[in-house]
């Protein structure tokens, strides 16, 4: 009975892992200084864009300001990789990653149709902006979504990752993404992962299909839940299925808060970022803990009581309340 526990409690390890790991398997397409050619691209799957993006380290730049460098000389320009916080992309600007930056991107010859941009991060809060090289001087760039901070005044946090904008490209046209980053709420800052571009109708199927798996996940695990704690009720000395309905609990309350299930039409701001972030991280530090007591459970004397005692207690400290940038300093 001990090691069918143990199955089901490896089952809901993986359950957690499911959408990261597929969308890992994404195909990617790499920037080379801030540029990247999608002449051979065939639509066929999304792309990450990944690389090396221009980079301008404490400034928001326009669109306007942004050409006239690049048209000026863009081998000086500064670049950065994708998916790396402020400090490790320029170590001697940054003294820590409570900052501001724009990340850029010239694509060529992107293929005509409906395309779209979706899946950009940015820690804590990323204004996006896309226009073309054909565009007349001085113009509004196409689409504009977020918002990005200069202060931590002014900077509300996002929490919301997803979105999707909508590209038609045209034949011979020349895009330029920019993202503005902020970030003063928590301790990596950044462009953690680049947007993917692909076709819109199949990016849209990937997003619904995608809040599907999130929700059969939860129903999933919500079944487990109450299943082991009507085990544990009726028999008080089952101590194994008690912290399994515990473990159940912990990630379907984590699925909600990853997915905002329960606050979509809450404006996003400092309390609503500090909130989820905290039922995140929390979920990351008692999900071992309950793992621990589990095993004990099954395996009386597994682990020693005193090594018990002391874990609980440094648990314990990890959760008290603090503000996400300093749990986040904490755990990265």
């Amino acid at each position: 009975m001990a090691f069918a526990r143990i199955i089901m409690y490896l089952l809901l390890l993986q359950f957690g892992g499911i959408r990261p790991l597929w969308a890992a398997s994404l195909k990617q397409v790499t920037v080379k200084h801030g540029e990247v050619d999608l002449s051979a691209w065939d639509k066929a799957h999304a792309l990450r864009l990944t690389g090396d993006w221009y980079f301008f380290p404490h400034e928001h730049i326009t669109p306007q300001n942004f050409l006239e460098r690049w048209r000026h000389n863009p081998q000086k320009l500064l670049t950065a990789p994708s998916g790396e916080r402020f400090m490790n992309a320029a170590p001697s600007l940054f003294k820590d990653d409570f900052a501001i930056a724009t990340y850029a991107l010239v694509v060529h010859k992107v293929p005509p149709g409906q395309l779209a941009l979706e899946g950009a991060s940015v820690y804590t809060s990323g204004r996006l902006q896309a226009f073309t090289l054909q565009d007349p001087e001085g113009s509004l760039a196409r689409f504009d979504i977020g918002e990005a901070g200069l202060d931590r005044e002014h900077s509300r946090p996002l929490t919301a990752r997803d979105n999707l904008l909508p590209l038609r490209a045209s034949p011979d046209q020349t895009w330029v993404i920019l993202i503005h980053a902020s970030n003063f709420h928590h301790s990596w800052g950044g462009l953690w992962l680049a947007p993917r571009i692909g076709d819109y109708f199949d990016l849209s199927q990937y997003l619904k299909l995608q809040d599907k798996l999130n929700y059969w996940l939860l129903g999933v695990i919500f079944f487990l839940a109450v299943y082991s704690s009507s085990l544990y009720l009726r028999r008080p000395e089952d101590r194994p299925s008690l912290f399994l309905a515990i473990f159940s609990i912990l990630l379907c309350i984590r699925l909600l808060a990853i997915a905002e299930a329960a606050t979509p039409f809450i404006p996003d701001s400092a309390f609503k970022f500090e909130v989820i972030f905290k039922i995140i991280y929390g979920t990351m530090i008692i999900g071992p803990l309950s793992l621990l007591y589990f095993t004990n459970s099954c395996f009386p004397g597994f682990v020693p009581k005193a090594w018990m005692k002391s874990l609980t207690l440094l648990f314990a400290l990890q959760c008290s309340p603090r503000p996400p940038s300093t749990v986040s300093s904490a755990i990265f």
